[in-house]
């Protein structure tokens, strides 16, 4: 008992507070990384913690652990500069959103404090296309990447919202979304951007309710764009991807980001955690410049509020640690990058609009001498008047024809 050390248990690797960053094997403070010993111990500052992950009071085939013994920092001497200007080589524009959409989660904790919002990345292409490639080499900056959620599968809301509360500052994939997967599931993925957990009865006399909170930033990847549901497009960063032929050059670039990311990358992770402290500092005066900058681009079009919001907080990211790391593109670069994106994905909102598509399908049976004008139809004096009962039927019928 003379050699017992008190310690505080970590249950949620990741993020801790405002301390420092865990792993399964260890804990890294901002300037060094600091191993478990053999009982999962570690020292920071003269307070004990304990990781009960690799130590030797866990079994070591013990399943509960799996996911969490994928989370682990591995030792190599890849740099930020290295990977970052390989990464945008194999995955292009996409990759430079992607390398943003990194940075927020690693600090997704105090920007979503400050902009009461957090941002999903949704990879959209056909199979084959890269979209899937790109969210694991993402996940291979947290160590092993983590399985794939799949939406479209048996999985349930309560399973993916407890995955997104798993850890801290870091980021799961939920693939194979579709648009048909159900409105709780729909639902609950708007609820990601607002960080909305799971909430649920505790089964007593009392009348208590236990959180699942989210602590994760969320991937998104399917061969479905969410436009049967606007308000859950608005709250995502899309990047399409698309099937083609890939020539020698691109595939021995592939090949060798494969290779750095077998070897380990998360000392990639660690280079931009030493940060920190500076994105805190300079974070809230770049997005606000940058959040205005976008507003007043687009001032005289009609584009949501939350694309504004979301671009905005992965271009301030870059823009705080372009001074510190070295990026294969600049701010200034990623911005324009942000303008294309959002004007793209405006106009795909804009053609997913349920009035809208009625209308379109009203005009098209009108064309088509399916409805008549003055019959089923009449517009006078800026009011357009409808029979409803004798619409409505058609434009159900040809909209699943359509």
């Amino acid at each position: 008992y003379n050699l017992e050390r008190p310690s505080l248990e970590i249950a949620r690797l990741g993020q801790y507070k405002d301390k420092f960053f865990a792993f399964a094997n260890g804990i890294y403070t901002g300037s060094a990384f600091l191993p478990v010993d053999d009982k999962g111990m570690v020292t920071v500052d003269d307070d004990n913690y304990y990781i009960p992950v690799f130590g030797d009071t866990k079994a070591d085939d013990d399943e509960d652990l799996r996911n969490y013994r994928r989370f682990l920092h591995r030792e190599s001497a890849v740099t930020f500069r290295e990977w970052a200007d390989l990464f945008c080589q194999v995955y292009g524009e996409n990759g430079k959103l992607g390398i943003a959409f990194f940075l927020f989660s690693l600090f997704s904790d105090f920007i979503f404090e400050r902009t009461k919002a957090a941002p999903m990345l949704f990879l959209f292409g056909q199979r084959g296309s890269g979209k899937g490639t790109m969210a694991n080499s993402l996940l291979h900056l947290f160590g092993v990447p983590q399985d794939p959620l799949m939406l479209g599968g048996a999985s349930t809301v309560v399973g993916f919202m407890r995955k997104l509360g798993q850890f801290s500052n870091a980021m799961v994939w939920l693939d194979e979304y579709k648009n048909d997967i159900g409105d709780k599931k729909i639902e609950s993925l708007k609820n990601i951007w607002d960080r909305v957990g799971y909430e649920r009865g505790v089964k007593d006399q009392s009348n208590r309710t236990q959180t699942t909170s989210v602590t994760s930033s969320a991937i998104i990847s399917g061969q479905e764009i969410p436009n049967v549901e606007p308000a859950l497009f608005s709250r995502t960063v899309l990047c399409e991807f698309r099937a083609m032929q890939r020539g020698q050059e691109e595939i021995v670039r592939f090949n060798s980001l494969r290779s750095m990311e077998d070897g380990g990358i998360t000392n990639v992770t660690l280079e931009i955690l030493a940060h920190r402290a500076t994105l805190k500092a300079g974070f809230q005066k770049q997005y606000n410049e940058i959040a205005a900058t976008l507003r007043a681009a687009f001032a005289d079009e009609d584009v949501i509020e939350r694309q504004v919001i979301n671009f905005a907080i992965l271009a301030a990211c870059v823009q705080v640690l372009e001074d510190h790391l070295t990026f294969p593109f600049s701010s200034s670069e990623l911005l324009q990058i942000s303008e294309r994106f959002i004007k793209r994905q405006r106009d795909m909102m804009s053609t997913a609009n349920e009035v809208q598509q009625f209308f379109e399908m009203v005009a098209f049976l009108l064309s088509n001498g399916l409805i008549k004008d003055g019959r089923d139809l009449h517009i006078a004096e800026g009011v357009v008047k409808i029979r409803m009962v004798s619409v409505f039927p058609l434009y159900r019928e040809y909209s699943r024809r359509q």
